[in-house]
């Protein structure tokens, strides 16, 4: 068992890293992704109301 990791600690390091560096990643955009969604959601307010704004100003 031993000579299995003697063997493969690099392999197993490189996945334990990977899934280290995913998982740290997922929580970092996870807490982005909750500050900026009023942001988002207003910004896709805005692209929907601007043409009608724009419409009712050039009518008067």
């Amino acid at each position: 068992m031993i000579s299995f990791y003697r063997k493969y600690y690099k392999t197993i390091f490189d996945m334990a890293l990977l899934v280290l560096t995913v998982y740290l990643f997922m929580l970092i955009f996870s807490y982005l992704y909750r500050i900026a969604t009023p942001i988002f959601l207003a910004f896709i307010i805005y692209l929907l109301l601007e043409p009608l704004a724009r419409f009712l100003h050039r009518r008067g």
